[in-house]
């Protein structure tokens, strides 16, 4: 007699990471980035969100540049290619973290507007002068609560994870400034 079982998963919460690997002759121009992020961040504010009931800093929208629409097709394209997810952007910005910065518990969903949080969050390190610079990330796992895991925060790296997951960046260590890109997405998969 044969016993038949069946498995259905309920959740996932996924990480991605990897380094952006451009062919020789189109590499992204993270100067280009830095300066878009710091010039929001530090000179201009103007298009400043600031969505403090679920994000405890203020947002500088990044304008598009070259550089960072290279990043989002690349992006776009190997998770596509890799995993079938097809994402869409939804907002990119940028933040600049000086000395000693560093951010507590992040949650990038809006408890009161589910249905227009995005479903992914990207972070792309521009140019990380923290050698030791990380990023937590808190989640549970069943009856296995408060659990955490982190990666490494390193320049010309992303990671990617679903919005409903909390995440810090440890406190800037360097004598220099940390630029961190982040843009979301919809899931357009579903």
């Amino acid at each position: 007699m044969k016993a038949e079982f069946y498995r259905q998963i309920l959740s996932d919460n996924v990480i991605t990471h990897g380094l952006v690997k451009m062919p020789k002759g189109f590499e992204i121009n993270r100067k280009d980035i830095k300066e878009n992020i710091v010039y929001t961040n530090l000179i201009s504010k103007e298009k400043a969100k600031l969505n403090a009931y679920y994000l405890p800093y203020p947002r500088y929208a990044s304008g598009h540049n070259r550089a960072i629409d290279m990043l989002n097709r690349f992006v776009i394209e190997h998770l596509n290619m890799y995993f079938k997810i097809t994402l869409r952007p939804v907002d990119t910005w940028g933040n600049v973290y000086f000395p000693n910065d560093y951010y507590n518990e992040i949650k990038h969903i809006d408890p009161l507007n589910l249905r227009e949080t995005p479903d992914f969050v990207l972070l792309y390190g521009v140019d990380i002068k923290d050698k030791q610079s990380k990023i937590t990330f808190k989640y549970d796992d069943n009856r296995r609560v408060s659990r955490e895991y982190w990666l490494p925060l390193k320049t010309n790296q992303f990671i990617l994870f679903p919005s409903t997951t909390s995440y810090f960046i440890s406190k800037n260590k360097s004598d220099d400034i940390n630029t961190v890109l982040t843009i979301t997405y919809a899931d357009e998969s579903k």
